[in-house]
Parts: structure tokens; C-alpha cells; sequence
């Protein structure tokens, strides 16, 4: 839990998650809530769908290993770890161009992106708070 104070003792309690103690959500620090977070999955499928990505990756580097041995591998996860890490500050949206090249996702064309892409929904976030929450600092 996080505790700020002000001139009249404790004036907001809440925890990561963005709620509250009374159970409501904390929109003017963590944003407004999203009916889709709050949902379960409608379909069977779409656990499969969700995990099918994994799998498939899963396979492409089994082939890598078993073609041209574990280096191959290593080296194209070590290079996705490194480009992931390279992001905006908090407040702006990260393209990640440089991991959805090495992963090919940039030559296929989902309905998200064309229809409500996250990259541009308006979000207005303080950016000192954001930061101290990317660092753990509050």
C-alpha cells in the first residue's frame, strides 16, 4: 500500500492496482479502468489463440537449434532482450520497432492495427508520477 499525506493527515491510500481502500478505482493517478481488463475470456478458443504465438516461437527456435545449433538461439533471444529494454519515458507510447523487426511482427497487418490502435488513444498522465512509479520510488 501506498500512503500520501498532506496538511490533514492521510489523503489517498491506495495500493498498485490502483484501487483504492474503498475499493474504487484511483483514476486520476493510475487512469481510467478498462471493461476488457475486467473480463474473462468469452470463447474457449481464445486461450489457444492467445497462447499460439508462444508456441509457434517455441517451435521456430527448436528448428534454429536442431538446423544450426543452440548459438543461434541464444543470440536472437539475447538480441530481443536488449531491444526490449529501449523505451520512452512513461507517458508516451514506445514503438518498439526494433523488437517487432526481429520477431517479423511487422509484416503482418491485425485488425488492432488499424481499427483503435493503443498508440494513439489519448493519454494524459502526469509525467514525475509516472516515472517515480516506473521506478518504484512512491
Amino acid at each position: 500500500m501506498e500512503m500520501e499525506g498532506g496538511r490533514g493527515g492521510v489523503t489517498n491510500i491506495s495500493d498498485k492496482s490502483g484501487t483504492t481502500s474503498y475499493g474504487v478505482q484511483d483514476t486520476l493517478r493510475y487512469g481510467y479502468s478498462s471493461a476488457r481488463d475486467e473480463i474473462s475470456p468469452a470463447h474457449p478458443l481464445e486461450h489457444v489463440l492467445a497462447s499460439h504465438a508462444v508456441r509457434e516461437e517455441a517451435l521456430r527456435m527448436q528448428i534454429l537449434r536442431d538446423a544450426q545449433g543452440s548459438g543461434v538461439p541464444l543470440r536472437m533471444q539475447m538480441e530481443r532482450s536488449i531491444v526490449s529494454r529501449v523505451q520512452r519515458l512513461p507517458p508516451l507510447q514506445s514503438s518498439m520497432i526494433a523488437l517487432e523487426t526481429l520477431t517479423g511482427m511487422n509484416t503482418r497487418l491485425a485488425p488492432e492495427d488499424i481499427f483503435n490502435p493503443p498508440s494513439e488513444a489519448l493519454v494524459t498522465v502526469n509525467t514525475h508520477s509516472a516515472m517515480q512509479r516506473k521506478l518504484n520510488m512512491n
